[in-house]
């Protein structure tokens, strides 16, 4: 076994503590944690002697045959809790220091980067899935013999996979890792895209876009914990609004392919073929690069491989030796979720923008055609292109956030004793939004006449897309830091009341066009969402006291 040698040197302690605060800090975006004790820790299948302390500081190491030896946090173990009887007489298996290779903030930057854009493509494939078919409605009515209200329904019911996968996705992922999932999704979303295409009846076809949006909410619904998984807190933000960005990119351009497809004079059932083309290219890609990314997986592969290479059975990973009963998902993924909804008024009042400036993207896939198409008489892949604005302002919200926003999120850091910085500080960019948000509404609404040039509108498209990146991705970081371990039943609960309205708001979109004409329609979103603008200044003002009396929030 080796005996223990001299204590590290405290720079190299410093180093393994931060690295272990940014690893808690990220399981924000990932599974929740719970307690283990008085179990001996091994690393690279060595045991630290009976004579180091029982003390789990984390500035406490020591070298043991050249590796960094330190206990495992509490806060670092997977969910569950632990079996006295099945754990007992087990040597649990931990990283053998702060450079461990098997541990993914290790990886090569290159291939961190890589993973993250494949994961960003997938969420992007999903997204993009959401919208794709919105520009073939006449196409899809005529092959049924359907109304627009019930042709609609494929189209947009689809989010309504949304809804529920995410409560089914984010278990598995803690218990068998991201990669076997995307695996499974993105073969799901391959083969229902395909399934679409063949479907004979319109109750089919709802049936596999619903389906098809199961499997399409897996990325949206672990990605962030990927991205946790593989970056620490200096470098997270910049791959959180990567990944961030895809969600509201994908909606946008669907519309242009829709449109080319339309125009193109090809079948309608074309578009879901070149979704599944798309998906399945990208999922055998990732099933030959991709490493899995979760850490409790990980060390379960690391103690089977020290089992093997021993013979003794004792090496356990923690999560080999934890109880998960099916009270404890069901509290933990539906319970909860739908609890801190209905206490938690920052969640609420954050769900609710949020799903209001949502519905309102999906409602435009509806609203587009009948400005640009029926007022302005642009074909299907001209108005397909007018969405492109609202990329445009997504991907400009992008780039702001990782030369501006992040840098100014690093400084406040370093500036802090504690090294952390309050949630409040997430709220700055929607405070700006906010308004910029609200004014594109009234300037889109006041430049659709038929006399004036079809770029005031388009431009206002762009502010925002530019308004909806800012507020997203801002409140989706708030609730990360606001609520900590908990942070995926409070996106849970988010993503259930967004995929409603998204689903909701294109069905009354066009009846609303058409009859109170776009001026008006458009009018009466900018004035709710000016209702909408003082909720972050209120919970920047008012936020630390907030947290301060809720039971949830940290």
């Amino acid at each position: 076994m080796g005996t223990l040698g001299a204590h590290p040197d405290a720079s190299s302690s410093q180093a393994f503590t931060e690295k272990r605060a940014a690893v808690s800090q990220s399981s924000s975006y990932g599974p929740q944690l719970c307690d283990i004790d008085n179990y001996p820790v091994v690393r690279n299948g060595k045991q630290p002697s009976a004579t180091q302390s029982d003390d789990t500081d984390l500035e406490r190491g020591s070298i043991q045959d050249g590796e960094f030896v330190t206990d495992v946090p509490v806060s670092e173990l997977p969910a569950g809790h632990i079996d006295a009887d099945k754990a007992e007489g087990d040597i649990i298996v931990d990283w053998d220091g702060v450079d461990d290779k098997e541990m993914a903030q290790n990886w090569s930057k290159y291939y961190r980067s890589y993973i993250t854009m494949l994961i960003g493509i997938f969420t992007f494939c999903s997204t993009f899935a959401s919208s794709a078919p919105s520009q073939l409605l006449p196409r899809i009515m005529e092959r049924y013999d359907v109304s627009r209200e019930l042709a609609e329904l494929p189209i947009y019911l689809f989010l309504a996979g949304y809804m529920f996968g995410p409560l089914f996705w984010g278990p598995l992922s803690e218990l068998y890792g991201a990669l076997p999932l995307l695996w499974i999704s993105g073969l799901g979303l391959a083969v229902f895209n395909v399934g679409c295409a063949f479907s004979p009846t319109l109750a089919g076809l709802i049936c596999m876009r619903i389906v098809t949006g199961f499997f399409g909410s897996c990325p949206l619904t672990i990605g962030g914990g990927v991205m946790a998984n593989m970056w620490r807190k200096k470098h997270l933000g910049v791959a959180m609004c990567v990944f961030g960005a895809t969600p509201m990119c994908g909606p946008s351009l669907g519309p242009l392919v829709g449109g080319w497809i339309a125009a193109s004079g090809t079948t309608y059932q074309w578009v879901f073929w070149a979704m599944a083309i798309f998906t399945g290219s990208f999922t055998i890609l990732a099933g030959l690069t991709m490493s899995e990314t979760n850490p409790g997986v990980t060390l379960k592969k690391k103690a089977q491989r020290i089992r093997k290479q021993t013979g003794n059975p004792r090496y356990k990973a923690p999560i080999e030796v934890r109880e998960i009963s099916l009270r404890e998902i069901v509290i933990e993924r539906l319970v909860v979720p739908l609890k801190m909804l209905v206490v938690e008024p920052m969640l609420l009042s954050v769900t609710l923008y949020i799903s209001f400036i949502y519905g309102v993207l999906y409602l435009f896939f509806d609203a587009y055609p009948v400005v640009f198409t029926q007022m302005h008489g642009l074909g299907p892949v001209q108005t397909g292109l007018t969405f492109l604005a609202l990329v445009i302002g997504c991907i400009s919200g992008t780039l702001y956030y990782v030369t501006v926003e992040n840098r100014a999120y690093q400084i406040s850091l370093k500036k802090s004793l504690t090294n952390t910085v309050p949630p409040e500080f997430r709220l700055r960019l929607t405070m700006a939004a906010g308004p910029i948000l609200t004014c594109s509404l009234f300037w889109f609404a006041w430049t659709v006449w038929k006399d004036v040039s079809i770029w005031p509108p388009i431009i206002a498209g762009g502010f925002y897309g530019l308004g909806i990146f800012f507020i997203m991705f801002s409140l989706f970081t708030y609730m990360a830091d606001t609520y900590g371990a908990l942070t995926a039943s409070a996106m849970a609960a988010n993503t259930m009341v967004r995929s409603a309205f998204g689903v909701g708001f294109p069905l009354f979109a066009t009846q609303m066009y058409n009859k109170l004409n776009p001026r008006n329609a458009t009018t009466i979103l900018a004035c709710v969402s000016l209702v909408m603008v003082p909720i972050p200044f209120l919970l920047h003002r008012y936020g630390s006291r907030l947290r301060a009396k809720t039971r949830y929030a940290m």
